[in-house]
């Protein structure tokens, strides 16, 4: 009796399992429908559109203040005597390190359309946060001026320094870095 329950067991299971695979396939009995093809026919299918491909290299990032308002097509995008202009028009100066010791607006000395690397090395290492192929408008600014703007840390005291700079870049005209040097 064991064995035939067995082996019944076998045969239903078999079958089981062959209508489980012809109900998956929508291939059962002619001219019924099975539960899985109503399913099928019921579910709407989605269209997926191909992704959107990702640009190869990212768009220039935007570094700097705002500063000199570009009008120009090109690179660069402002003339020399609109950096003139920048420098000489408004109250106090737009020069982060202020004024000369002497009260004065500083006077600038260099104006020149340079690439970051070589502005670089005028600022001797000093880094423009642009590629070194970038084109900037590098200012070099008459002083003296007093270097106590920057806080050295505890115990420090202000110094005075003969130059100033500014660097922009020049598609953009924001100003990306100052200092002083000697």
């Amino acid at each position: 009796m064991r064995k035939s329950i067995s082996g019944s067991l076998v045969l239903v299971l078999t079958v089981a399992a062959l209508v489980l695979v012809l109900a998956a396939s929508g291939k059962a009995t002619p001219g019924k429908r099975t539960a899985a093809a109503a399913l099928r026919a019921s579910t709407p299918t989605a269209t997926l559109a191909p992704p959107t491909p990702l640009p190869l290299t990212p768009p220039p990032s935007r570094v700097g203040v705002p500063a000199i308002t570009p009008h120009l097509k090109g690179i660069p995008s402002f003339t020399i005597a609109d950096v003139q202009h920048y420098l000489n028009t408004g109250p106090g100066t737009p020069f982060p390190g202020g004024m000369t010791t002497a009260g004065t607006r500083p006077v600038a000395t260099v104006i020149e359309f340079i690439t970051s690397q070589q502005a670089s090395v005028l600022m001797k290492g000093g880094q423009t946060g642009l590629s070194d192929t970038a084109l900037v408008c590098y200012v070099g600014l008459q002083g003296p001026f007093s270097t106590g703007v920057i806080s050295g840390g505890p115990g420090s005291k202000p110094g005075i320094a003969n130059t100033g700079l500014m660097v922009f870049d020049a598609s953009t005209g924001n100003l990306l870095v100052w200092g002083f040097m000697g």
